[in-house]
């Protein structure tokens, strides 16, 4: 029940001790990006970056992301910007999630409310979304 970022990049050639990727995602409601490093396993044949739980996002809006591949020295050893966008806008989410352990027990905040929408419950600002 949130929405984030997520980026599978497939290695062209072997990946080296030490190196890390590290992904600057727009945040959809404003302010500075949302930054993440994942060290980049050279005997995996994908790195996977996710970002943070996102709000305010826009169906069919495109969102910036900027990801460095570093070495083990730091250097940057490729860059690569892109966008991404969303099939659903942030509206479809529940206000709280369904469940609240990893046996899929119900949260009881949502008793009575199945679609997970509670009334009065506050909404996050997206006036600063870009």
């Amino acid at each position: 029940a949130r929405a984030t970022y997520v980026v599978a990049l497939r290695p062209l050639k072997p990946m080296g001790e030490g190196q890390v990727a590290v992904a600057s995602f727009q945040d959809p409601a404003g302010g500075a990006p949302l930054v993440v490093e994942q060290k980049v396993w050279p005997k995996l044949d994908k790195v996977t970056l996710e970002s943070p739980a996102l709000t305010c996002v826009v169906k069919n809006k495109p969102y910036a992301i900027a990801i460095s591949i570093k070495g083990a020295d730091g250097a940057v050893l490729q860059k690569i910007d892109t966008t991404l966008m969303s099939t659903e806008d942030q509206s479809i989410l529940p206000d709280r999630p369904l469940v609240i352990d990893q046996l899929y027990t119900a949260n009881p905040d949502l008793v009575g409310h199945p679609d997970g929408k509670l009334p009065g419950e506050p909404k996050p600002d997206c006036s600063k979304g870009g």
